[in-house]
């Protein structure tokens, strides 16, 4: 019986370390991989990723991710992805696998905005196809781990050629 343990508690442990399993709700989290800046935040019901393209290259977009019950949604041809940022709508035209477009004026500025208020956010409110998912408030204490998130978020219209 004793040899049965460590199997068992295996899939326990491994839920334990992984990242999502310690995310606090309304907590903003930030990290590097890959040449990519990562931010998060989430609470019980969804969670937003943002991969922005820090190193990467001039072609590769930024990326909206936003899970809801374990699915993942995106913007598309059939669905919109929107956020009201403290009253501000925002709502970006998104490529495969929700890839931001930056590449062109008006969408740059729409997401520089769109960083930009999320750095001083009281509020988020998530939206799937118009209907409400949730509302996160972020913490105050949490905003120091997206700081740098204007300079990695950078919109392509913008980045030195």
């Amino acid at each position: 019986m004793r040899g049965l343990r460590l199997p068992v508690m295996m899939p326990v442990i491994m839920l334990l370390l992984s990242g999502s399993a310690f995310a606090k709700p309304d907590v903003w989290n930030g990290g590097f991989g890959q040449g990519r800046a990562e931010y998060s935040i989430g609470n019980r019901k969804a969670n937003l990723l943002i991969s922005c393209n820090a190193e990467t290259g001039m072609t590769s977009e930024h990326v909206l991710s936003l899970e809801v019950n374990g699915n993942e949604l995106f913007s598309g041809p059939d669905h919109v992805v929107a956020f009201l940022v403290d009253g501000k709508r925002f709502e970006f035209s998104t490529a495969d696998n929700g890839r931001v477009i930056s590449s062109s004026r008006d969408a740059a500025d729409l997401w520089g905005n769109f960083i930009t208020a999320l750095q001083k956010a009281k509020t988020i409110e998530l939206y799937y196809d118009d209907s409400r998912i949730t509302k996160i408030t972020p913490k105050r204490s949490s905003l120091k781990n997206i700081e740098f998130m204007s300079d990695s978020c950078k919109p392509l219209f913008y980045r030195e050629k």
